[in-house]
């Protein structure tokens, strides 16, 4: 009885995570002194593969050096093998989800991936994304891929199929639409600016020749929310 006690107290430390979610969230006003081409450096090594059953299935960015990475909800949101694979060919088990948002078609997910609580450093785009702004897609298919393209809706209506294989009308609250075409398997892949800036995670293609994709502070704000849920479990400092 005593040690079940012991095993119910026990509370994790989550004290190096929440210190790292944070230093991710906060590059919004100190990630200005990152170089553009470190950002853009980054930004490439950080984009993953993710495969399930050892098949490519779509794309995620690592935010941390032990694994934590975001990735569009509906990649991770059916049960599976899943595994990232790293630009350095480095494969590692999604170990799981952490935090959610279906509206949004965001996830926060962890890789069992070894390495320190430490976050990769981005330059994140804080101004508001207008009609004709220049954006490349960065995508990975056992290399890296580019394709660029000009905004062109900042706010998108697509239609998706429905269990019953009908057709519904959902509309994405903060994403905008690029004038490029993705393919099955692009989805949460990496947009960002000509100059490095992080601007958004993509969601999916409109079934034409469009990709829609959705605003990266709306994945800040789901990291928000984990981290605040983790903070509930930091053990207090004793000097």
């Amino acid at each position: 009885m005593k040690l079940l006690d012991m095993l119910l107290n026990k509370k994790p430390d989550n004290g190096a995570l929440v210190r790292m979610l944070d230093d991710f969230v906060n590059q919004v006003y100190w990630g200005e002194d990152l170089a553009i081409e470190s950002s853009k450096r980054n930004l490439e090594d950080s984009v993953v593969e993710l495969k399930r059953y050892g098949f490519h299935s779509s794309n995620g960015l690592l935010i941390s050096n032990d694994g934590y990475f975001l990735t569009a909800y509906h990649c991770v949101r059916r049960r599976g093998r899943i595994h990232i694979q790293t630009s350095d060919g480095g494969t590692y088990r999604v170990k799981k989800v952490c935090a959610v948002s279906k509206c949004f078609d965001i996830a926060l997910a962890k890789a069992d991936m070894p390495g320190p609580t430490t976050i990769r450093r981005f330059k994140f785009y804080t101004d508001e994304i207008k009609k004709n702004d220049m954006v490349v897609i960065l995508t990975k298919w056992k290399k890296l891929l580019t394709n660029g393209g000009l905004v062109i809706q900042t706010h998108n209506n697509y239609y998706s199929l429905d269990s019953k294989g009908g057709s519904k009308r959902r509309f994405l609250k903060n994403h905008f639409c690029i004038n490029t075409t993705t393919r099955p398997g692009d989805s949460g892949g990496v947009v960002v600016t000509i100059d490095g800036r992080l601007i958004g995670l993509v969601s999916c293609g409109t079934g034409g020749y469009d990709t829609t994709a959705v605003k990266f502070f709306n994945a800040l704000e789901l990291i928000s929310h984990y981290r605040a849920s983790k903070a509930k479990w930091i053990v207090p400092f004793k000097p």
